[in-house]
């Protein structure tokens, strides 16, 4: 197990936020480093233009940022697909959570920090979720 924590999507979002209260705790977070997956780089990018209609050199200039703080994503591959349905029947997460979570089981992390509405939960008796924004923080990413 390693120490580091396992950031989820809406941790680099919401430290990209503007004038929101969750972006103090997400870039505390992300300074403090972590490991991200692909598919963490791949969602961040895709709201961060289609959502929060951020330029190209906005997001180019937070992925240079992320990639210092947490460098070497996890891939996705299919063994990261097979844990993930696993988790999807055991634990009844949605597909892409489970992706998330299963990239952090493959990456060794015992704490997947996440927006996720299971603050607490123990996946695979081994990974902890946490809501580093605390709680009744909305599902969404609701950026202003």
């Amino acid at each position: 197990m390693t120490s580091e924590a396992f950031l989820d999507t809406s941790v680099l979002l919401y430290a990209m936020a503007v004038n929101d209260r969750r972006s103090a705790a997400a870039i505390a977070a992300l300074q403090a480093g972590g490991i991200i997956s692909v598919q963490v780089l791949c969602e961040f990018t895709t709201i961060a233009r289609n959502e929060l209609g951020r330029s190209w050199p906005e997001v180019y200039e937070a992925l240079s940022i992320i990639d210092i703080l947490c460098p070497k994503p996890i891939p996705l591959c299919w063994s990261t697909y097979e844990r993930a349905l696993e988790l999807v029947h055991q634990d009844g997460l949605p597909l892409q959570d489970a992706l998330i979570a299963a990239s952090a089981l493959q990456a060794g992390c015992s704490l997947l920090l996440s927006a996720m509405d299971i603050d607490g939960r123990v996946l695979a008796d081994q990974l902890t979720i946490r809501n580093p924004f605390g709680p009744g923080t909305p599902r969404g990413i609701l950026l202003t």
